[in-house]
């Protein structure tokens, strides 16, 4: 049972601290990092560390076995310092454990690292280079055993069973790398299917204008001044819209914020002002209800008046007849929540998610990018952005942005 136990303790003491290694390694997709080869190291030695600390107390011959695994994987992934170190501080362990000359310890180390050498110059495969050094492993652990009186029946048990589970060890491992790598190419697949589709989309999207543009440039006719008249405005409006498209699909990917110091109020009030005549011109009823006081912030001032406009374009394109636009603020804890309330057609509830996804218009000539870049826009702020709607009622955009506290301003 002691034989057993120690095993299966020393196979965990290296075998946790490399899960723990891959799982990092998957959350992170770090492959060749720095701190992706700080990790590793970290988890060599902390497997030493456990080697030594809770293995050779308990299990002295199972553990002097193990302990030049973690050498071995330090070799393997190209580790030569960490490696150094390892021979280093083991070759002391052993010197410790049993009271002989340095030297004497330092020849497996040196054979070790031949191996190593061997490899790098390409003349061991790492398969052969694997079974060579678990071979030497056993045999220079055998060796010490036998020479410093060791029953050899238990020797020759625990060397076997080492052995196999060294080679089990690795392939655990190797599993645990295919793994990760399987799991950070399908990442790679979908992102790539993203790009792919948003490519598609945006694709998709000019050529619609385009084959306008087309359609009326082969009808036409130079010397027909009806022909200037009619087709003119309308190509041009496509290519505008092209533009438009363009346009907001290069604000999404590169949205760039230049906060300052700006008064909330200030902005608000200057949108509604600037709005009120499409308002009038809709027969739309405006409320607002805005706190009194000034109410600083840092912001962009152009591109936060860039969402408001957009919001407040989306709620009259949504407001159909006897319309009723409201537009209120509320501060609370050093924060302001601006709402802006329509009585439009609302918006269906398997629709409010997908308004983030870029592209997804319910409109016959939007381009499905407003939305994505306002929302990413109040991210920017430290903001949150909110659509609450109802079929038939309307739809309620809450925006929440913090405030510089008062004591600063």
């Amino acid at each position: 049972m002691n034989l057993f136990e120690g095993l299966l303790l020393n196979f965990l003491f290296f075998v946790f601290p490399m899960l723990v290694y891959l799982f990092y390694f998957i959350q992170t997709n770090h492959i060749k990092g720095k701190d992706n080869q700080l990790f590793f190291d970290f988890a060599l030695f902390t497997s030493t560390y456990l080697f030594i600390r809770f293995g050779l107390t308990r299990f002295p011959i199972i553990t002097l076995y193990f302990l030049s695994i973690p050498v071995f994987f330090a070799y393997k992934k190209e580790r030569f310092y960490s490696a150094f170190l390892l021979s280093m501080i083991l070759v002391w362990v052993h010197h410790i454990y049993y009271q002989a000359p340095i030297v004497f310890f330092m020849i497996p180390y040196v054979i070790y690292f031949v191996i190593y050498i061997g490899k790098e110059k390409k003349k061991l495969k790492e398969k052969q280079m694997m079974m060579i050094f678990f071979a030497m492993n056993v045999i220079v652990s055998t060796c010490y055993l036998y020479l410093f009186n060791e029953e050899w029946s238990s020797v020759f048990i625990v060397s076997l069973s080492i052995f196999l589970l060294s080679i089990l060890i690795l392939k655990l491992l190797e599993k645990g790398n295919e793994l990760v790598h399987f799991h950070i190419s399908l990442k790679e697949l979908e992102q790539q299917k993203q790009v792919q589709d948003t490519l598609f989309k945006i694709t998709h999207e000019i050529k619609n204008p385009i084959a306008v543009c087309k359609g009326y440039l082969d009808m036409f006719d130079p010397n027909n001044p009806e022909h200037s008249q009619k087709y003119i405005p309308i190509i041009k409006e496509e290519i505008e819209r092209t533009l438009v498209l363009i346009q907001d699909f290069l604000a999404t990917s590169h949205v760039k914020i230049e906060k300052e110091e700006m008064d909330m109020n200030l902005l608000l009030e200057e949108v509604i002002h600037n709005f009120k005549p499409i308002l009038k011109q809709n027969h739309i009823t405006l409320d607002v209800s805005l706190e009194e006081e000034e109410y600083y912030m840092m912001g962009d001032y152009y591109r936060l008046n860039q969402v408001l406009i957009n919001v407040l374009k989306n709620a009259v394109e949504a407001i159909e007849q006897d319309g009723i636009l409201e537009i209120s603020t509320k501060v609370h804890q050093n924060q302001i929540t601006i709402y802006i309330k329509d009585n439009g057609v609302g918006i269906p509830e398997e629709n409010l998610e997908k308004m983030k996804e870029p592209f997804f218009t319910t409109k016959e000539h939007g381009t499905g990018l407003g939305v994505g870049l306002s929302i990413e826009i109040v991210k920017k702020h430290d903001g949150t952005m909110q659509y609450h709607s109802q079929v038939g009622k309307g739809t309620t955009v809450e925006m929440t942005f913090p405030l510089i506290p008062m004591s600063n301003t």
